[in-house]
């Protein structure tokens, strides 16, 4: 019996590897498009000090941090709110914190693949993992602008059903770009219609 659990745990992982499993993921709707276009544009932008942390389930993700650090730093920049960024405090400095928490939102991801597996992707599932971002703005002598938004991206696994009206993103990383891009152009976009900058 020992030998039969560890032949069928064995043949599960080779259907995982296979490209008949391959996951396929895709970005949610629910949070309004934004872009550059929706950023207005301010009369005498200031530099900013930029504080960014990506977290999984509220802990430091440092390498998640890493690979999306200069993509918001590009938005950041694109947008045209600011003169300048630096990562060090100056005197009398606008500066801007931008946390991304992802938190799962799907019940029991880990054992739902695993089945998957286990029917070699006759069954399938989908499992989605939600973005909580948070921005904060702190200008000297004005209170801090608390900005959070929601996001999401669901992947399936093995024969399932697409979300409905969604498209696969072609790589994993598109799929964390675009949603990145979606979160930090929402925040560039909000701050420009404040009366802080």
């Amino acid at each position: 019996m020992g030998r039969f659990l560890r032949l069928l745990a064995l043949a599960s992982m080779a259907a995982l590897l296979s490209g008949c499993l391959a996951p396929k993921m895709y970005v949610d709707t629910t949070l309004p498009a934004a872009g550059k276009t929706d950023v207005r544009a301010v009369g005498s932008p200031q530099p900013v000090q930029f504080l960014y942390e990506f977290q999984t389930r509220g802990s430091a993700n440092a390498r998640a941090t890493e690979n999306t650090r200069e993509r918001l730093l590009g938005i950041v920049r694109d947008s045209g709110l600011f003169a300048s960024l630096s990562g060090e405090p100056q005197a009398n400095q606008r500066r801007l914190t931008v946390v991304i928490n992802n938190v799962p939102i799907t019940k029991d991801a880990a054992a739902k693949g695993f089945g998957v597996g286990l029917t070699f992707g006759l069954a399938g599932t989908t499992v989605t993992d939600g973005y909580e971002c948070t921005a904060v703005l702190t200008t000297p002598g004005a209170p801090p602008l608390t900005l959070q938004f929601q996001h999401a991206i669901h992947t399936t696994i093995g024969n399932t059903e697409p979300p409905a009206g969604l498209v696969a993103e072609p790589t994993i990383q598109d799929a964390v770009t675009k949603m990145v891009n979606q979160l930090m152009w929402s925040i560039m976009r909000d701050l420009s219609r404040s009366n802080l900058l």
